[in-house]
């Protein structure tokens, strides 16, 4: 099988890279994980060498442009390169440089657990640059052959969004979970308890791994800040009425 059937995942052993591990091999994709957690796998450079498409999923995000200083020198312009980083502040500028060496690049975000059903949940597809339209061809046969609906997104607009959609569910319901750790639907319960706690028992299901690093990502970006700082006014608020 050639370079351009061929994949580097880069934190391949993670839950996430496990998971596009098998999407890539269910679309006919050979698979070369990488990972630091496992040294007797490729080096990320060694991966890159033996791949035509780079998929990157890397956590801490803070890891990925680390990674991407070590491997620019054997990017090429053959290359496609794709992330599902959960935020992107910090990335862009590295996604970017790729873009400038020539690869094709795009950024995705597929919005699910790795351990459920992927049909009919959400991927968000962020082209990059200028040379971006294989990245983006290939991201949604990706998702879309395990069901997944794509959608066209800015990667500029992504962070405050995830913000919404992520941080906020997680960082309020392990904030509960920690403060009442054992929260339960009793007997006796009012009808919006009985909502909160599917939300409440939804998040807590999760590997906490998976809230620390949202809350971790997303806290520190500028749409981050602006809702933790409007959160705590917001408590101090009520709780001074």
């Amino acid at each position: 099988m050639g370079k351009e059937n061929t994949v580097a995942i880069i934190g391949g052993e993670g839950a996430m890279g496990k998971m596009t591990d098998a999407l890539f091999k269910n679309i006919g994709f050979q698979t070369v994980p990488s990972d630091r957690k496992r040294p007797d796998l490729p080096t990320p450079r060694e991966a890159v060498n033996e791949s035509g498409v780079i998929f990157l999923s890397v956590l801490p995000i803070d890891e990925i442009p680390k990674i991407v200083n070590d491997i620019e020198g054997f990017v090429s312009p053959e290359h496609v390169i794709l992330d599902n980083a959960g935020a992107k502040g910090p990335i862009v500028d590295s996604l970017k440089k790729l873009d400038c060496l020539g690869a094709s690049v795009c950024s995705t975000h597929p919005l699910t657990r790795p351990d459920c059903d992927l049909t009919n949940k959400q991927a968000l597809i962020m082209g990059i640059g200028v040379n971006s339209s294989r990245a983006k061809r290939l991201a949604k046969e990706l998702y879309a052959s395990a069901g997944m609906e794509t959608i066209p997104f800015s990667i500029y607009r992504h962070d405050a969004l995830a913000v919404k959609i992520q941080l906020v569910p997680h960082l309020i319901m392990r904030a509960v979970q920690a403060a009442i750790p054992n929260l339960e639907l009793g007997v006796i319960r009012s009808p919006n308890f009985e909502r909160f706690f599917t939300g409440f028992q939804s998040v807590i299901s999760q590997n906490p791994d998976i809230s620390e690093a949202i809350i971790r990502s997303l806290k520190d970006t500028k749409a981050g800040k602006v809702f933790i700082k409007r959160m705590i006014k917001a408590f101090e608020r009520l709780l001074d009425d």
